[in-house]
């Protein structure tokens, strides 16, 4: 037999495993081409992420640094720049562009000018959850504490007086009763007392802010105690869904949106039974002396109460730090059913009584027409927005 048969069969064999070994390597080469792009990549993409971290931190250390200088700069100028602008500021009425906001925007979220005490028993809720609770006609007291109630607590008022000519020296046992009431506060649920701190007094005062402060660090208040609202003075009874709304038409009267359909008792000065539409006032209190009167105020509004029995009864109180202590006792015994709310001066200029600054006719005509009393604003002063 001719062995070239099987030597032809064994070239063809050879050739094709030649082949297929060449198939085999560039199959390889490709697989090592593609691992070594995918590092690449990879290499590449970490790099680009540990550039922008690196930048990142860059920014964040450049930010801070900006932040202690412009701190340290707050502290060592003693707040002067904030004050000035702060008595500069034209607010709304009940305070919308609020005592706080304009802090905030000015200070951070955290304003240090209102003292350490006010910082560290601060409500984190703000004026806001009372607002809701009178929207929705749940039970709630709001008092306030202005400067004068701080004089008053801290036995600082002396001979002088407040906005309103009280004399605080009138009145020692009402003074005490009003500190004795602060550390009281919390001793018993107080989910719905919402004690606000104007703390505008505050930072433009810094010997007041002192004073407050270092009373309430001696004072030790009731560990329980919700603490203050620090934003805003007021409460707003008119709501920003209303003025949103198309303007009414001039020379039509309104009533507060928040009070529509609510039993309402004013406590206070004469003036305000002017406001019978725009309160939707159900009866009125007379609160002449009300410091004086403390045990009268909380027998009539108890009276009142008493009348609607399955009713939330709203008592508007302008009646000063006098009328504070008559809503606490009140809210003590009512505030599960009614709401007390320290509307201080903020109604006076609706009934045409220029009280305050904010109380200007001329710029409430202007802005909030339908609420003031009748007679108070020109029909020429009227003009739909």
């Amino acid at each position: 037999m001719s062995p070239w048969p099987l030597m032809l069969s064994y070239l063809i064999y050879s050739a094709a495993g030649f082949k297929l070994k060449d198939v085999e390597v560039k199959l390889l080469h490709n697989e090592q081409q593609a691992f070594a792009a995918e590092n690449l990549r990879n290499a590449q993409e970490a790099e680009k992420k540990a550039r922008g971290t690196r930048k990142v931190e860059a920014l964040l250390k450049k930010m801070q640094k900006a932040a202690a200088k412009q701190d340290e700069f707050m502290k060592q100028h003693d707040l002067q720049i904030q004050r000035e602008a702060l008595a500069s500021i034209d607010r709304d009425h009940f305070g919308r562009n609020d005592d706080a906001q304009i802090l905030k925007s000015m200070t951070g979220d955290d304003p240090y000018c209102m003292g350490e005490q006010v910082k560290i028993h601060s409500r984190k809720a703000g004026i806001d959850a009372p607002s809701r609770s009178l929207r929705y006609g749940r039970p709630f007291t709001f008092l306030r504490i202005g400067d004068g109630d701080i004089n008053c607590i801290t036995g600082q008022g002396g001979t002088g007086s407040n906005n309103d000519g009280i004399e605080y020296a009138r009145y020692p046992d009402q003074c005490h009763e009003l500190a004795r009431d602060l550390s009281e506060f919390g001793s018993t649920d107080d989910s719905n007392l919402f004690v606000l701190v104007g703390t505008l007094f505050l930072c433009k005062n810094p010997e007041l802010q002192a004073i407050f402060d270092s009373f309430l660090q001696e004072t030790k208040l009731h560990p329980s105690f919700k603490g203050f609202i620090t934003s805003g003075f007021y409460m707003d009874l008119i709501g920003d869904e209303y003025r949103n709304l198309p303007r009414a038409i001039p020379g039509a009267q309104e009533t507060f949106p928040y009070l529509v359909g609510r039993k309402v008792v004013a406590v206070g000065p004469t003036h305000l039974k002017k406001l019978q539409r725009t309160l939707n006032l159900a009866d009125f209190i007379d609160a002449h002396d009300a410091a004086g009167r403390i045990d009268d105020l909380v027998y009539q509004m108890g009276n009142y109460s008493a009348q609607w029995p399955k009713e939330n009864v709203v008592f508007l109180v302008s009646a000063g730090f006098g009328g504070r202590l008559a809503m606490y006792r009140s809210w003590k015994v009512l505030g599960h059913k009614d709401t007390f709310i320290d509307t201080g001066a903020s109604l006076d200029g609706f009934a045409g009584v220029e009280s305050r600054d904010s109380n200007d006719k001329e710029k409430m005509c202007m802005n909030l027409p339908e609420f003031m009393a009748s007679g108070v604003c020109r029909t020429a002063a009227v003009t739909v927005v």
